[in-house]
């Protein structure tokens, strides 16, 4: 990510000399933009983070580009706007979210489709017991775990709380959106036809 360690280790890897980026390329890359430390998900500082981490990598495009966490003091709007002229360009192939809440996500997806933006194809886990059974399968993103405390919320049966919709409301059961419990992990996966987690294997 943009973010870690200053950057040096984005340099590192542009530095080995694996073609990072390009098509042939058997490993899969992928950075991310914040909204801290002076930094937001405007347009013009989405831009900024990810050609300066094409720059520090040596490579045209990223596999996959995150938007690292919510920026509530910008229109996600823009922010999708902006993602979508940069996959346009080319600088990245598949658009991801991290640390987004259920609703978010939903928000998200609505409004990608209704404007024909790229829609994010990986979601990255929150950590907690507020996310079992809460998991977007439903928008067909996969699923990538991050830290054993991810795992274990994918491996265990969720709390029993309803999922919620886009505008807050429970789904009730049997809604193609709702996570029965212990089928997290499976519902994540099923949309892009992957195993729980496997949206972020082999990435950097």
């Amino acid at each position: 990510a943009f973010l870690y360690s200053d950057g040096q280790s984005e340099t590192i890897l542009g530095g080995l000399g694996l073609g990072l980026g390009g098509r042939d390329c058997k490993v899969k890359i992928a950075t991310k933009a914040n909204p801290w430390i002076g930094n937001s998900l405007k347009p013009d500082s989405v831009r900024s983070q990810l050609e300066t981490s094409l720059k520090r990598l040596q490579c045209p495009r990223v596999d996959l580009f995150y938007l690292h966490a919510p920026d509530h003091s910008t229109p996600v709007e823009e922010t999708l706007r902006a993602c979508h002229q940069l996959h346009q360009e080319g600088k990245f192939v598949e658009l991801g979210l991290s640390n987004y809440a259920a609703w978010e996500v939903a928000e998200i997806c609505t409004l990608c489709k209704s404007n024909g933006w790229i829609l994010p194809t990986v979601y990255q886990l929150l950590e907690g017991a507020p996310l079992r059974g809460r998991c977007p399968g439903g928008e067909g993103l996969a699923g990538c775990v991050w830290r054993q405390h991810s795992q274990h919320d994918l491996g265990r049966p969720p709390v029993d709380v309803p999922p919620l919709t886009a505008a807050g409301c429970p789904r009730g059961r049997g809604h193609p959106g709702h996570v029965q419990p212990g089928a997290a992990g499976a519902e994540l996966g099923s949309g892009r036809g992957r195993a729980p987690g496997a949206g972020c294997r082999g990435r950097l």
